[in-house]
């Protein structure tokens, strides 16, 4: 082979080495990551409202990134063990899918006592989020109903925050 030829193939590959590294390092970067869409089966399981796009798409001061941490935690605190009897009990129930004679009445309680638990799990993450709602300026509280409704319209979290199809939900008479 001529030296030529020689130049180009090891200018090629370092190349092709560098653009390996840079597009590595990038999908590495925090500046790439996205944030995972949240579970329709655990909304209360935000990727950290205090962090991530939350943060970025309310445009937070430190001081409401302090006050959403706490709020996450007692959240977190208060539905943990609803999560955990949630999980039994829907245990149990499934597991009565492969009895023969299945008891009606106790598949019936267990029924109700799930709705129960699960309308107690979303009373607390409402109140939680009413909350977050409360030290939000205006424009936040507005883009908030955006990322909102754009969760419950879309299953997770709507691609850029852009308006949605009806108007944002009403201000009460303090402006929130």
């Amino acid at each position: 082979m001529s030296k030529k030829t020689v130049l180009i193939i090891l200018i090629a590959s370092v190349a092709i080495n560098l653009a390996t590294v840079v597009t590595f390092m990038y999908y590495l970067s925090n500046e790439h990551r996205t944030e995972h869409p949240i579970d329709p089966q655990h909304p209360d399981r935000f990727p950290q409202w205090h962090g991530g796009r939350l943060r970025k798409e309310l445009d937070l001061d430190p001081q409401q990134i302090e006050v959403l941490k706490k709020v996450n935690e007692e959240i977190d605190i208060s539905v943990r063990p609803i999560r955990e009897e949630l999980r039994m009990k829907r245990q149990e129930l499934m597991s009565m899918v492969y009895d023969q004679k299945p008891d009606q009445e106790r598949i019936d309680t267990l029924i109700k006592e799930i709705a129960g638990l699960q309308a107690t799990h979303d009373a607390r993450i409402f109140s939680g989020l009413m909350k977050v709602r409360d030290i939000l300026t205006i424009e936040q509280r507005r883009q908030l109903g955006i990322l909102i409704h754009g969760l419950i319209g879309h299953g997770g979290f709507p691609g850029p925050l852009r308006e949605p199809g009806m108007p944002p939900p009403p201000l009460d008479s303090e402006g929130r």
